[in-house]
């Protein structure tokens, strides 16, 4: 949670925006004959909140009920509910949690009837504690507190989650973690972290990666990031990985990383959306079969993270 002005309301929004990357529907010739819709960030609350106003805080964290607005407006004006449409729902950093959560709703309940498929950039939260040197309270107790604060809210006939993480049992918050609602999604998806997650190790350290010790601690991130994607590919279900060991957040809006930066096999994030797409969602590749285009690297923070293939994205780390 945040209460920058940015992340609280859209009355300082400006009236248009300029969005690359995957937005960038000019360059990217399978997504020319598509409709995109950008749904900027205003609730502070991962796009689940079920709140309302908070006097305290002063503002509102209906992320939830913004969701599903959206949808309902966009059902009305594209009649998407529809065996001839597909949609790809989505989104960056929080957005990409906050899709984590509603992907499988939207598709079995929202849009029945439609293709749905995911598309998740970053909602990879590993269970990590913050090393002992730093003063960081970690994400998982950041979740803990925003989930008793915001009113998380899951959906019990979409998902498993709750039978598993019950509310009695303390647990509910690990609905909204990556680490534990991840494995759970049903609804098909394409998964994309860079394994060295600014934004995951940036949270649980006081400033950046310098010394020996922060280099440690970011390389057991990397790891439990890594073994997230282990985790869910053996699950069972289709699976379509996307992973760079560089130290960045989030790039599927940067044209740079996108659309240029690659795996060390050569395959970019654009690449992997395409496979993605022409499997229909299951997996990639004409047939559907699954795909992880993930780099593993285990030789340690600056050999990992600084490399030809990095150089651009760690310039835009967030």
């Amino acid at each position: 949670m945040s209460t920058s002005n940015n992340l609280t309301s859209s009355l300082n929004w400006a009236q248009n925006r300029s969005v690359g990357g995957f937005f960038d529907s000019t360059s990217i010739e399978f997504m020319k004959t598509a409709t995109h819709v950008y749904v900027p960030y205003c609730s502070s609350d991962g796009h689940m909140g079920n709140f309302g106003y908070n006097e305290n805080i002063n503002f509102t964290m209906n992320g939830k009920q913004i969701v599903e607005a959206v949808f309902h407006t966009l059902e009305e004006i594209f009649s998407l509910n529809d065996p001839n449409s597909t949609v790809l729902f989505g989104g960056t950093s929080a957005g990409a949690r906050g899709a984590m959560v509603h992907l499988d709703h939207v598709a079995s309940n929202l849009l029945p009837r439609a293709k749905v498929m995911g598309y998740l950039d970053s909602p990879m939260w590993v269970d990590v504690d913050p090393p002992s040197f730093s003063d960081k309270i970690g994400l998982k107790a950041q979740t803990v507190l925003n989930w008793n604060f915001a009113n998380f809210t899951t959906y019990d006939r979409d998902n498993n989650c709750n039978a598993v993480y019950n509310v009695a049992s303390g647990e509910n918050w690990k609905c909204f973690f990556g680490d534990y609602r991840l494995p759970l999604v049903r609804t098909s998806n394409l998964l994309v972290s860079a394994s060295y997650d600014s934004f995951n190790i940036g949270e649980d350290l006081d400033g950046g990666v310098s010394n020996e010790d922060e280099k440690a601690f970011s390389d057991s991130v990397a790891g439990a990031i890594i073994g997230l994607f282990d985790k869910i590919q053996s699950n069972g279900r289709k699976y379509a990985f996307h992973s760079i060991c560089c130290f960045m957040h989030a790039g599927s809006v940067n044209k740079e990383v996108f659309s240029n930066i690659t795996t060390r096999e050569g395959v970019t994030q654009e690449m992997s959306l395409k496979r993605f797409l022409e499997g229909g969602g299951e997996g990639g590749g004409e047939d559907g079969d699954s795909f992880a285009n993930v780099d593993v690297c285990r030789s340690g923070f600056d050999s990992c993270t600084i490399s030809e293939e990095c150089d651009s994205s760690r310039r835009l780390q967030s």
